[in-house]
C-alpha cells in the first residue's frame, strides 16, 4: 500500500478511536451525576421522614397543650366560682356580725334600763339590826330588798341576754360575758331562789334549785351605782377583774389578790431558783377568754407553808392569793398571802 493510504487509514482509526473515548468519558460522567441524584433524593427522603415525624410530635404537643389549657380554663372557672362563693360568705358573716354588734348595743343599752317592778318570792333572812317595828322602811333595808330582787331576776333569767341586764362587768365586755355562757359545759340554766341569807349590804349567800333538781349553794357579790344596785358579775362567777395578765402589763406597783387553781410543782426559775427558800405552784386562772397558767412561789419562811403543802397535796385546789407584782413579765409571782378555797358562782358551779 502506498504511504498516502496508509496515513489516511491511521487518520480514520485515530478518530473514531478518539469518539469512543468520548463516549467512554460521557457515560462515566452521567453515572456518576446518576448516583449522586440518587443520593441526594435518598437524603431528601430521609429529610422529609424526619420532617413528618417532628410534624406528628408537634401536633402531639399540641394535642396536649390544648388539653392542659382546658383543664387550666376549667381550673379557672372553677376558682372564679370558689372566690364569688367566698365573697357572699363573708359579705353574709359581715352583715351578720354587723347584726350582732346591733344587738350586743341594744342590751347593754337594756342593761342601764331600770329594774321592773316584779318583787320574787324568796325566803329570806332579815338583816340585824332592822327597825320594823314602826311599820316604815329604812334605806338599809330597801337597799336589800333591790339587792334580793336583782339576784333572783338575775338567776331566774332564760338567757344570757336577759342575766346581762342585772350585771356589772366591770372592765370585761358583753362579748366576753357572752363567750363564758357560751363555753359552759353544762349549758345556760335559769335558777330559783330558794333561800337568800345577808351577809352584809353587798355579799349575800344564796341557795338555789334548778330545773333539774341541782341545788347550788354559793356567794354573790353586788355593787351599787347611782340609781341601782347590779351584780358584780366578774367576781360572782370566779373571774379576775382585771386579770393576773393584765395585772401584769400595767406593772401595778401594788400587791393584789386573784382567785386561782393551784397545784404543787417543782419548777424554780429567774428568782425564785432557790427550793431552799420558796415552794412551787402551778397557778391556773379562768378567764373569759380561755384558762391562763402562771407559776407562784412561798416563802418556806412563811408560816403557812407546811399547811399551804398539806392543801395542795391533795391535788389541784381553788384558792385566793395575794400577788406581788412580776416587773420581770416571766408569768412568776410571789405569793404573800393565801386562803383555801374562794365563792363560788353559778358560772363555777355551772361548769362541774
Amino acid at each position: 500500500m502506498s504511504k498516502p493510504v496508509i496515513a489516511v487509514i491511521t487518520s480514520m482509526i485515530a478518530a473514531t478511536l478518539s469518539g469512543l473515548g468520548v463516549l467512554v468519558y460521557v457515560e462515566g460522567s452521567t453515572r456518576g451525576a446518576r448516583d449522586q441524584c440518587l443520593a441526594e433524593l435518598s437524603a431528601g427522603k430521609g429529610e422529609a421522614t424526619a420532617l413528618r415525624a417532628e410534624a406528628t410530635a408537634l401536633r402531639t404537643e399540641k394535642d396536649r397543650l390544648n388539653v392542659s389549657l382546658a383543664s387550666l380554663n376549667n381550673q379557672r372557672d372553677a376558682l372564679a366560682a370558689e372566690f364569688a362563693q367566698r365573697a357572699g360568705e363573708i359579705e353574709t358573716l359581715t352583715t351578720e356580725r354587723a347584726q350582732q354588734a346591733r344587738e350586743i348595743e341594744t342590751l347593754v343599752a337594756k342593761a342601764k334600763s331600770v329594774v321592773t317592778d316584779r318583787e320574787p318570792t324568796i325566803a329570806r333572812e332579815d338583816p340585824p339590826g332592822a327597825d320594823l317595828a314602826h311599820g316604815g322602811t329604812t334605806s338599809d333595808e330597801l337597799e336589800q330588798q333591790a339587792a334580793e330582787k336583782v339576784i333572783s331576776e338575775y338567776l331566774a333569767a332564760n338567757t344570757p341576754d336577759e342575766r346581762l341586764k342585772h350585771c356589772h362587768l366591770g372592765s370585761l365586755t358583753p362579748t366576753q360575758f357572752y363567750r363564758f355562757y357560751a363555753d359552759r359545759k353544762y349549758g345556760f340554766n335559769p335558777l330559783r331562789v330558794t333561800k337568800l341569807a345577808f351577809k352584809d349590804r353587798l355579799t349575800y349567800q344564796v341557795e338555789a334549785i334548778r330545773n333539774d333538781g341541782m341545788v347550788l349553794s354559793a356567794r354573790y357579790y353586788l355593787t351599787s351605782t347611782v340609781d341601782r344596785v347590779l351584780i358584780d358579775w366578774p367576781r360572782s362567777v370566779g373571774l379576775n377583774d382585771p386579770t393576773i395578765n393584765v395585772f401584769q402589763a400595767r406593772r401595778e406597783q401594788q400587791p393584789k389578790g386573784f382567785w386561782v387553781k393551784a397545784e404543787l410543782t417543782e419548777y424554780y426559775n429567774f428568782e425564785f431558783k432557790d427550793s431552799q427558800l420558796y415552794q412551787s405552784a402551778g397557778l391556773e386562772e379562768e378567764t373569759p377568754d380561755g384558762v391562763e397558767m402562771y407559776h407562784g412561789y412561798l416563802r418556806r419562811s412563811d408560816s403557812t407553808c407546811n399547811a399551804f403543802i398539806e392543801y395542795l397535796s391533795r391535788g389541784e385546789q381553788p384558792m385566793s392569793v395575794l400577788l406581788e407584782p412580776d416587773h420581770g413579765l416571766h408569768g412568776h409571782f410571789l405569793i404573800l398571802k393565801w386562803t383555801p378555797g374562794f365563792v363560788e358562782g353559778d358560772g363555777i358551779t355551772q361548769r362541774r
